[in-house]
């Protein structure tokens, strides 16, 4: 038996949800439902859209997260009424369909000998960055991707992996803890340290 087709709400959510932390840095959460999404390095409609507009309000309200981002303002509509609703509000210097790509389970296991590599780093290694800038035949598009796409995606492998220690932060020796109170004293030094040491 065949899976319910996904809901327009659904695979806007999943979008998101996928690619924050990533390619979208976050959510915005307006008048009236209204979503404001936006990516801090990557200036396109579809990683910085507005959704849910249908009054004067909710317009005003996404075009101010848009431009206030200094990007284009930009429209999801979930079908022909919301598309009449907004074009009510303003005539749209482009329309095209947004497209989702959606996993289904595979009708039967994987042929012998295929293998999937998973990485664990935060980061996409090389491998998949090669692959990544080379999506599209067209040089304008890959320049794009080489340009915007992989430094989003390095910085977000960074940010994922953390604030590196400084190697002046130690732990206290094993079994010994610090006096009372040394952790939060900007001038606690360490048991027997003497003066500037």
């Amino acid at each position: 038996m065949r899976e319910p087709e996904p809901t327009f709400e659904t695979l806007r959510d999943a979008h998101v949800a996928a690619l924050t932390g990533s390619l979208i840095d976050g959510l915005e959460h307006g008048p009236g439902g209204a979503g404001y999404v936006w990516s801090r390095s990557i200036p396109d409609p579809t990683l910085n859209f507005a959704f849910g507009v249908h009054r004067p309000d909710q317009f005003a309200w996404a075009g101010a997260a848009a431009l206030g981002r200094a990007r284009a303002p930009a429209f999801l509509a979930r079908d022909d009424g919301e598309i009449a609703l907004l074009r009510a509000l303003f005539e749209p210097a482009i329309l095209y369909p947004a497209s989702w790509m959606v996993a289904r389970p595979l009708p039967a296991p994987a042929p012998a000998g295929s293998a999937v590599t998973v990485q664990a780093r935060p980061a996409p290694g090389p491998d998949f960055e090669r692959v990544f800038a080379h999506l599209s035949d067209a040089p304008g598009v890959r320049a794009h991707l080489r340009r915007y796409y992989i430094p989003a995606l390095r910085a977000s492998g960074r940010a994922r992996a953390g604030p590196r220690r400084s190697p002046r932060c130690r732990s206290p020796p094993r079994g010994r803890a610090p006096p009372p109170g040394a952790r939060n004293r900007p001038d606690a030094r360490r048991p027997g340290a003497g003066p500037g040491r």
